[in-house]
């Protein structure tokens, strides 16, 4: 990756990836920018399908093959991943999760990578993190994102894993773990609800380090008070998912904030639009370019 004229980091650069099904696309378009501005990454974390997207990374893939790879996924396609096979353990068997991974890199020991690489998962018998930073990345990948009832679980390591966004939805923490001593973060949760408008208010409190700098994009937050909905079982998981998503951040923001916080804009889309990649990514691009100026400000400040 080149070196833009004039931006010495002699500090290492991480970033980290959060969860967020669908809207991490986003994520692509982050690191398209970055690519393209010169910003060397010497270490990568994420979590759930941001370790997906860190993981092709790692291995090589630079932001525009990454992109060409999920730009192929169609509502057929995405039918064929998520059809339900209920197993005693999971919707979805680790067979077709592990098929829809090997589609997206190849199955090499994460010492070979390019650069460091690490995701988080949960321990659905002890309820412990497990960070996985050496082995098959095809294994890591498929227990980070091995979402609870929907995946069965993955067994590493004389463990049962399952999705590490339950536990650690944004994962600075692994970053540093890796070496990094810069921590670029992007995390594209969405903006539509008051719940996660006062979280991220309190994310972005006083508080805050003076040298951790936010760069949020605006939102429009959506009042669902006065709205009559219906629920179901599937939208009911999916809230109770994001409530316990949004108080683990809150516990792991009081000992590891990241240096720099991207948020793209991905308040109208649903967990499972795979095939709106193209304008998810560029959700991800613009929240990058207006914040590119200060990112190279912070990194000259720091290194």
């Amino acid at each position: 990756m080149k070196v833009c004229t004039g931006l010495s980091n002699k500090k290492r650069i991480g970033v980290a990836l959060s969860t967020g099904s669908a809207r991490a696309l986003a994520h692509i378009g982050v690191l398209k920018v970055l690519d393209k501005e010169g910003i060397k990454i010497d270490v990568i974390s994420g979590t759930s399908f941001g370790g997906l997207i860190a993981g092709m990374y790692a291995s090589g893939m630079k932001p525009d093959e990454i992109e060409e790879k999920f730009l192929k996924i169609t509502k057929s396609k995405l039918f064929s991943i998520f059809r339900p096979a209920p197993k005693r353990s999971g919707f979805i068997d680790k067979k077709r999760l592990e098929k829809l991974v090997r589609e997206f890199v190849k199955d090499v020991d994460i010492s070979e990578l390019k650069i460091p690489f690490g995701v988080p998962c949960v321990d659905v018998m002890t309820g412990e993190k497990v960070v996985i930073d050496k082995g098959s990345l095809i294994r890591a990948i498929m227990a980070t994102m091995a979402y609870p009832i929907v995946f069965t679980p993955i067994e590493y390591d004389g463990r049962y894993l399952l999705d590490g966004g339950i536990i650690d939805p944004l994962p600075v923490d692994i970053a540093r773990r890796l070496g990094a001593e810069i921590v670029i973060a992007s995390m594209p949760f969405p903006g539509g609800n008051e719940r996660l408008a006062k979280i991220s208010e309190n994310m972005l409190n006083s508080r805050v380090n003076e040298i951790t700098h936010f760069l949020m994009v605006e939102k429009e937050i959506n009042n669902c008070k006065n709205q009559k909905k219906s629920l179901n079982m599937a939208h009911i998981f999916m809230q109770l998912s994001s409530i316990l998503e949004n108080q683990s951040l809150l516990l792991q923001w009081q000992e590891h904030k990241p240096d720099i916080l991207i948020v793209p804009d991905v308040k109208d889309l649903k967990p499972l639009e795979f095939y709106r990649a193209r304008e998810t990514i560029l959700q991800g691009e613009k929240a990058t370019r207006r914040a590119i100026l200060s990112i190279k400000r912070i990194i000259e400040a720091l290194g």
